[in-house]
């Protein structure tokens, strides 16, 4: 394969903001032999405008209504006739030597590749505030070892193997690649940075119904992996934390609802690590009273966090106490250790079951189910 062809798609609607510096990037390429593709959903902005400005860069225009993202990249990857094909969103950008980066990776292992994956960086509100980083393919089970726009994929692969999901409106290309990684096509992930990826895409600002998609493809796959149990456990929590993330963040009463089932509006906060400091700061915020933190570690005691002193576990025994046990590892330990006490008049409820709560309520409330 010397020089081989490279089928480039962007699916555009509406992008007028963002697609003029996509576009470019891919015009501007140092790598020569390019067909560029472009899937206007039927803009009806100025995004028109600027695809026809640069319209000695683009192969094949194809403007009509789409059923999705999906559908829409779906056409793009049965018009391509490069050997190679790259999904560029029309909101990020390729670094220059991206797609001449990639064909090497493949040249260098023409044999063994059908996939290689570059990163990239994180973009948001115009500066980069994160990167992508090299993993193991075996990573996939939990996300994805790579950027996604950074990854190219022999046309022949989409051909034998099918292109995206449509029934999927939001992980169509979890599914994709996680399907093709268990039907045993032959990954290549580099650690060179290939892509531009702003987070403003769906899969960033719907995090709750991203979480939920992500988890119906792993219900789908797990099972070709001796790691089942534990993939479906990641893929739950990852859900319960988003759940939780967006109660606080949003501050509109779901917090408050499921801790009144079970403690009072003072309590102490059994734990210091991360889940306690944050339960910490989400319940000062919604007029709670920390009176302590409490904790095994003697290392602790005497300390403070926020204001609040750090005590020993004797210090639950006596009185009326509410506890919430931030612990998420561990707590079926704490709570033995908590009803050891013999404290007839304390009452407590783990961080586990908080986040369950919460997310049956979030759900409930999106209408989302799984």
């Amino acid at each position: 394969m010397v020089n081989p062809r490279v089928s480039i798609i962007t699916v555009v609607k509406n992008g007028e903001r963002t697609i003029e510096q996509t576009i470019r990037s891919v015009a501007e390429q140092s790598y020569g032999s390019i067909e560029y593709i472009i899937i206007d959903g039927n803009s009806t902005d100025g995004t028109g405008d600027i695809i026809k400005k640069y319209s000695d860069s683009i192969s094949i225009y194809i403007r009509e209504d789409d059923k999705g993202i999906y559908d829409a990249m779906n056409k793009g990857i049965k018009a391509a006739s490069g050997e190679i094909i790259g999904i560029i969103n029309s909101d990020d950008w390729y670094e220059k030597d991206a797609i001449k980066n990639a064909v090497g990776e493949f040249t260098n292992d023409e044999a063994s590749i059908d996939i290689v994956c570059g990163q990239g960086n994180i973009i948001k509100n115009g500066e980069v505030i994160g990167r992508s980083h090299k993993d193991s393919i075996e990573k996939i089970w939990y996300y994805f070892p790579f950027m996604h726009p950074a990854v190219f994929v022999r046309n022949s692969v989409y051909k034998e193997r099918g292109a995206f999901d449509t029934g999927y409106r939001i992980a169509a290309d979890y599914d994709l690649l996680l399907r093709f990684y268990t039907q045993g096509v032959r990954f290549k992930i580099v650690d060179q940075l290939w892509v531009n990826f702003r987070a403003e895409g769906i899969s960033c600002t719907e995090r709750i119904a991203t979480a939920v998609e992500s988890q119906r493809v792993r219900k789908m796959y797990a099972g070709y992996s001796s790691d089942e149990a534990s993939i479906l456990e990641y893929g739950e929590k990852k859900i319960d934390e988003e759940c939780y993330n967006e109660a606080i963040e949003r501050n509109d009463g779901i917090l408050e609802i499921v801790l009144s089932e079970y403690v009072g509006r003072k309590v102490c906060i059994f734990g210091c690590g991360r889940w306690g400091r944050e339960i910490g700061e989400a319940l000062d915020k919604i007029g709670y009273e920390v009176e302590a933190f409490i904790d095994n570690d003697n290392g602790r005691w005497g300390k403070t966090i926020s204001g609040c002193p750090v005590n020993s576990p004797c210090y639950l025994g006596k009185g009326k106490r509410d506890v919430v046990i931030a612990i998420m590892d561990k707590s079926d330990e704490v709570v033995s250790q908590i009803e050891e006490i013999g404290n007839p008049d304390l009452r407590y409820v783990t961080i586990g079951t908080i986040l369950k709560d919460i997310r049956t309520e979030v759900l409930n409330r999106k209408g989302i189910s799984i």
